[in-house]
């Protein structure tokens, strides 16, 4: 491509500075090609503009009739997405249930009174005048807390 033809695109853009379109403008072999390129964009207008249709009505409504059947189509198609999605979710609960039935068989019972684990981590008191001792009741049905110094505690009250 020469410099010729880059400056009649850059022109021809609208890509060109201003003082390169003044001196595009006026170079004479620059102007016989700006009047060659406007008459071929004329006579290209002239003979690829679109013929006039005959039934012009006709054509939009089979047009907006197509149009109408597609959004029909496109509606159907809908629920059939949302009812895959929901048959999808209530297959995964099911799943995710029965792997909590197998893997976790006696978190969902209450365990018998044979199966109670007593364990004491830590038997001391904050107060250095209470002395606490733990020890396994003689009946074996949990273990005991003996506490001196402290005050009375009644049974239906937790202790930390």
């Amino acid at each position: 491509m020469d410099k010729h033809s880059k400056s009649f695109t850059r022109w021809l853009d609208g890509s060109a500075s201003p003082s390169e379109s003044a001196a595009f403008e006026a170079d004479p072999l620059a102007r016989t090609e700006r009047e060659n390129w406007r008459s071929l964009r004329e006579g290209l207008r002239r003979e690829l503009s679109a013929p006039p249709l005959p039934h012009p009505d006709f054509v939009n409504a089979r047009v907006l009739e197509e149009i109408r059947r597609e959004e029909a189509r496109a509606a159907q198609r809908r629920p059939a997405l949302l009812g895959r999605l929901a048959f999808l979710g209530a297959g995964s609960l099911a799943a995710a249930a029965t792997l909590a039935l197998l893997f976790l068989p006696g978190a969902l019972r209450e365990p018998t009174e044979n199966e109670f684990i007593s364990q004491v981590i830590s038997a001391r008191a904050g107060n250095p005048r209470v002395s606490v001792q733990a020890f396994q009741s003689p009946s074996d049905r949990g273990v005991v807390l003996w506490m001196e110094g402290a005050p009375f505690i009644p049974s239906t009250e937790s202790v930390r």
